[in-house]
């Protein structure tokens, strides 16, 4: 279980730093991307997404109820990052 929840995180980490460069290279108009921004944010995130990847692992070798707490997380994490890859909420 253990080794599925690293492959998980690491999953939902590289859609998270991708999800947020998209983000902020589409900014609130088409036009609006600034390549500093997106490459500082992205390297930001990136080292956060590594340091949460080596807690997770120390937290996912504790007990199963760590575990499943943990996969809950990444689950709720990866759909919301895969809900702004759709484009516009429809109303």
């Amino acid at each position: 279980m253990a080794a599925i929840l690293s492959i998980l995180d690491i999953a939902v980490v590289l859609l998270a730093v991708i999800s947020l460069s998209r983000a902020v290279w589409k900014g609130p108009t088409e036009n609006s991307g600034s390549l500093v921004l997106s490459i500082v944010l992205t390297v930001a995130f990136t080292i956060f997404g590594l340091v949460s990847i080596s807690a997770a692992a120390g937290l996912a070798a504790d007990s199963l109820f760590n575990q499943g707490a943990l996969l809950i997380f990444l689950t709720a994490i990866a759909i919301v990052a895969t809900l702004s890859w759709t484009g516009k909420p429809a109303r």
